[in-house]
């Protein structure tokens, strides 16, 4: 939009005049691209145009005709319901077709074109927060992303993506968005809460993204959000829930009062609504560090450190003399992306080998320079304060003293660490997406990020000896307990337990 924001009187004629001209440029681009065979572009811009002009009758016709010509028809017969719709809700008019006349009109260069675009028909609504365009390469997650879309083709409502901070949510979100954008005809809406704070906070940024005007602090504000979505189907995607996470049942109210909207939440933590259909995000996947350089250029680690580190070293490439080092960097950060791209970035000044070298460091030296970026993804350690943040004094204090634990653990040895029963603290902190829960044969294990844990451990008394006095009191109750049924046919559950906690029982030893 020319000089969007500002609306002086002179500016109102020129915008028109801009805005015919650029769906007129579609209308007459769209049959070339199809009689180039560049079906996939020429959807795209149909799409496009009907987002943007949605009462625009040459448009809505376009779209129609697109469809049937890639053999469509659903996908006809819905962009038609939705043009009606919106006739029907901003004017009370009806269309001046029907989809029948256009199911077998060949379409020719030009001829849409000719069709005069009345001011009427310019938008009087737009998405102000369409998904953000990312500037990056993304690497991996094919999976999850084939998951949320399967569950968004089944009709899922609620989805929150959840995982610890500089895991990726926010750009998973982003592909989510830009792979369905054509399904929902570019009614894919992107809301950021990272500066809300309060409730009034999140409506005004849910109407923001919806392009309403409607008073977030007036009681039908959720009425009017609703009557701004229609009948058609539309998505939101809502990124940062973890920090005003008391107003996410306006989210469910909002659901309630639109039928054809879904929901895509990027938060750390549960949003804990009716409905909510939770997907826990892991870190990418690390290669063994002897794996084949043809290998390792497959494994979205490698490849998101490869890339991002040729953006400060255009020279740099993967070989067989700095392929075991890539491997092993990107398994010691664990495959968190936020971490290995921080990490990319140091290759301009520092080597891998100083890297590998200084990895007990690395919440000093994994730092952005960037001036774009915002405060939580400055840094692993800016990251990692912001959800300590949230955290009750009760829960800080836990996760400090769970950090002296290495490895996989379970709830007895944390219970032991804490001096109390450890269940809803595990919980909790699982929650917030500090811990790693994993179920075992028989009982949930846990286990916390290293870099989460070194993080912890600068922050409290991790390493006090009132800590290591009850984690050695622990091994020696569990030692007597193992002596005395080694020769019994619990041999073999105590042979697994004592390996699984092997790394736990050499810290209490070096008490």
């Amino acid at each position: 939009e020319l000089l969007q924001g500002y609306d002086a009187e002179w500016l109102l004629p020129l915008r028109a005049q801009l805005e015919q001209e650029y769906l007129g440029a579609i209308l007459e681009a769209v049959p070339l691209l199809l009689q180039a065979g560049e079906t996939e572009t020429a959807q795209r811009l149909a799409e496009q145009a009907t987002r943007i002009y949605p009462l625009s009758e040459p448009a809505a016709q376009l779209l129609i005709r697109v469809y049937f010509s890639l053999n469509l028809p659903t996908l006809a017969e819905a962009a038609y319901a939705r043009y009606q719709g919106e006739l029907a809700r901003v004017l009370g008019d009806y269309p001046r077709f029907t989809l029948e006349s256009l199911k077998d009109k060949p379409m020719t260069v030009g001829e849409v074109r000719s069709e005069r675009i009345a001011p009427s028909e310019l938008p009087t609504m737009r998405p102000r927060a369409a998904v953000p365009a990312p500037l990056t390469r993304f690497f991996g997650r094919e999976q999850e992303l084939e998951r949320i879309v399967q569950m968004l083709q089944q009709g899922t409502r609620l989805i929150t993506i959840t995982g610890p901070p500089g895991i990726g949510k926010t750009r998973l979100g982003q592909e989510v968005g830009l792979r369905v954008e054509g399904a929902y005809v570019g009614r894919v809406f992107w809301a950021s809460l990272r500066e809300a704070r309060t409730e009034l906070e999140v409506r005004r940024a849910l109407a923001h993204a919806l392009g309403s005007e409607a008073d977030a602090s007036h009681e039908a504000f959720l009425d009017a959000l609703a009557a701004c979505l229609g009948d058609a189907p539309a998505l939101i995607i809502t990124d940062n829930w973890e920090q005003t996470l008391d107003a996410a049942p306006l989210l469910t109210s909002l659901l309630q009062r639109a039928p054809r909207l879904q929901a895509i939440a990027l938060s750390r933590h549960p949003l804990e609504l009716e409905g909510e259909y939770l997907l826990s995000l892991e870190p990418l996947p690390t290669p063994e560090t002897d794996a084949l350089v043809e290998m390792l250029h497959s494994n979205p680690a490698v490849a998101l450190f490869v890339d991002r580190a040729q953006a400060v070293r255009p020279d740099f490439a993967l070989t067989e003399a700095n392929a075991c080092r890539v491997a092993q960097l990107c398994r010691a950060l664990e495959g968190a992306p936020l971490a290995i791209e921080l990490a990319a970035a140091q290759l301009g000044t520092h080597s891998l080998n100083h890297l590998l070298q200084t990895l007990n460091e690395r919440l000093d030296w994994l730092v952005s320079r960037r001036r774009d970026v915002g405060y939580p993804h400055r840094s692993l350690q800016a990251a990692l304060e912001s959800s300590y943040a949230l955290l009750t004094p009760q829960f800080q204090r836990a996760l400090t003293q769970l950090a002296i634990l290495q490895g996989e653990w379970d709830e007895p040895l944390a219970s032991a660490v804490l001096g109390k029963p450890a269940a809803p603290i595990l919980d909790a902190l699982t929650r917030h997406s500090l811990l790693q829960r994993r179920w075992g044969d028989d009982a949930p294990r846990y286990q916390m990020l290293e870099s989460v844990r070194l993080f912890a451990l600068r922050k409290g008394d991790g390493r006090s000896d009132a800590l290591h006095a009850r984690l050695f009191g622990y091994f020696e109750r569990l030692g007597a307990t193992v002596q005395a049924e080694f020769n019994t046919a619990a041999q073999l559950h105590w042979l697994r337990t004592l390996r699984r906690l092997y790394p736990n029982l050499h810290g209490a030893m070096e008490c």
